[in-house]
C-alpha cells in the first residue's frame, strides 16, 4: 500500500461533504487524512482542473480560491485543441461560483480532440494574490460522442432510441440489430461532416416486406429538416442482409442524424455514410450513365451488364415518393429516354436495381 499526497488543499470552515471522483481508473483506498493545516492565505492561487462544456464552444477553469479581480487579456491564455490554437472569445467568472473561470471559444472544440490550455499573464487575481503561471495543461474533453463522418456506425450505437428494439442479429460479425419498427419510432446519432456534398448513405438492412421507410433528417438544436426519405425493399427474411444504397446532399458541420420510422417494417444491423462517391453494390454492372445530368428533365439512362440479368429502375424525389418505375427482361444491356419525368426543378434520386443489389445516382432537373 503506497501513500499519496495532494499539497494546499482548500477546505471551507465547517460541515463538508467529501468526494473522491476517479476521472479514469480506479484505486483502493484504505484511509486518508488532512494534514499541517495553514491560513489560506498563505496558499498559492492556482489552477486545478480544466473542462470543456458539452457544446465544445467554451472551457471552464475551476480555481482553488474565488477570483476577485478579473482584468485578463486574451493573449494571457493559449488554447490548443490536437496542438492547434483556437481563438479565445470572451473570459468571465462564473456567475455562480467565483473559483470558476470561463474562457469562451470562437472555434469550436470537437469530440475526441486533445485539448490543453496555458495562463501566462498578471491580470487574475484572489484578493491580493496573483493567479500563477500554468503551461499546457490538460482540459477534459467533455463533449458527447460524434462520430466523424466518413464511418459505419452500429445501429445500437445511438445516443437517443425512441420506440425500436434489440435483438441478436445473425449478419457477419453478429452483435445486435435494431428491430420492431412502428410509426413514429426513431434513433438519434450525434455526427460531425466535414464537408457539404453528396454522401453515399449505406444500410444493412433485412426485411420480409417492401413496405419499409425512413425520413433521414439532421438536427441543429431542437429543429430537425429532412434530407429525404429512403424505401427499403424486401431481402426474403427478417434475418436475411443485404446493404441498401442511397444518396443524400449533406451540410458541414455538428448535427443530430434522426432515422424517423415512416412506414412499414425492418431490421438494421449498421449503416454508414460515406464521402462523395458512386458505390457499386451490383457486382456485373460494367456501366451506368445519366446523360446529360443536369438536365431540362428529358434526359437518357443506359447500362451494361457482363450477364443477363433483369432490370428495375425507379426515379424517387427527396421526400422518397417514386415518379416513374421501369423494368426490363432479361439484358445485357439498355438505353431509355426519359422524358415524361412531369417534375419542378430540383433534386431527384434514380435507383438502378437487379437480383445482385442497387446503384442510387442523384438526378438533377433545373
Amino acid at each position: 500500500m503506497a501513500l499519496s499526497a495532494v499539497n494546499n488543499v482548500i477546505i471551507p470552515a465547517g460541515l463538508n461533504k467529501i468526494r473522491f471522483y476517479f476521472d479514469k481508473g480506479g484505486s483502493n483506498v484504505s484511509l486518508f487524512q488532512f494534514l499541517s493545516p495553514v491560513a489560506v492565505s498563505s496558499v498559492p492561487f492556482t489552477f486545478i482542473s480544466g473542462a470543456t462544456n458539452t457544446a465544445g464552444t467554451s472551457i471552464i477553469l475551476t480555481l482553488n480560491k474565488p477570483v476577485t479581480t478579473l482584468n485578463a487579456f486574451k493573449t494571457d491564455f493559449e488554447v490548443l485543441a490536437d496542438g492547434n490554437p483556437l481563438e479565445i472569445d470572451t473570459i468571465l467568472i462564473n456567475y455562480g461560483n467565483s473559483r470558476l473561470l470561463v474562457i469562451g471559444i470562437k472555434n469550436a472544440i470537437y469530440y475526441g480532440q486533445t485539448v490543453s490550455i496555458s495562463y501566462s499573464g498578471n491580470s487574475i487575481f484572489s484578493n491580493t494574490q496573483a493567479l500563477g503561471n500554468f503551461s499546457y495543461r490538460p482540459v477534459k474533453n467533455c463533449l458527447p460522442r460524434r462520430f466523424i463522418i466518413p464511418a459505419l456506425i452500429q445501429a445500437e450505437d445511438f445516443n437517443v432510441n425512441y420506440g425500436f428494439q434489440l435483438e441478436d442479429c445473425s449478419d457477419v460479425n453478429g452483435g445486435k440489430n435494431i428491430g420492431f419498427a412502428k410509426n413514429g419510432n426513431y434513433l438519434d446519432y450525434n455526427i460531425y461532416i466535414p464537408a457539404a456534398g453528396d454522401y453515399n448513405l449505406r444500410f444493412r438492412v433485412a426485411s420480409l416486406y417492401s413496405n419499409g421507410s425512413i425520413s433521414v433528417r439532421l438536427g441543429d438544436g431542437g429543429t430537425f429538416t429532412q434530407v429525404r426519405t429512403v424505401n427499403f425493399t424486401a431481402t426474403g427474411g427478417w434475418q436475411t442482409w443485404t446493404t441498401q444504397v442511397f444518396i443524400v446532399d449533406l451540410p458541414q458541420g455538428n448535427y443530430t442524424l434522426r432515422f424517423y420510422s415512416a412506414s412499414g417494417e425492418y431490421n438494421i444491423n449498421w449503416f454508414e455514410i460515406t464521402q462523395p462517391a458512386d458505390v457499386n453494390e451490383i457486382p456485373q454492372l460494367k456501366q451506368f450513365r445519366i446523360f446529360p445530368n443536369p438536365t431540362d428533365g428529358s434526359f437518357f439512362v443506359a447500362a451494361e451488364f457482363d450477364n443477363k440479368t433483369p432490370v428495375t429502375f425507379v426515379i424517387y424525389d427527396l421526400y422518397g415518393n417514386s415518379l416513374v418505375k421501369y423494368s426490363i427482361g432479361n439484358t445485357t444491356s439498355f438505353s431509355r429516354h426519359i422524358n415524361d419525368l412531369d417534375c419542378k426543378p430540383g433534386i431527384y434520386f434514380l435507383d438502378l436495381s437487379t437480383q445482385m443489389g442497387h446503384l442510387t445516382k442523384k438526378v438533377v432537373v433545373n
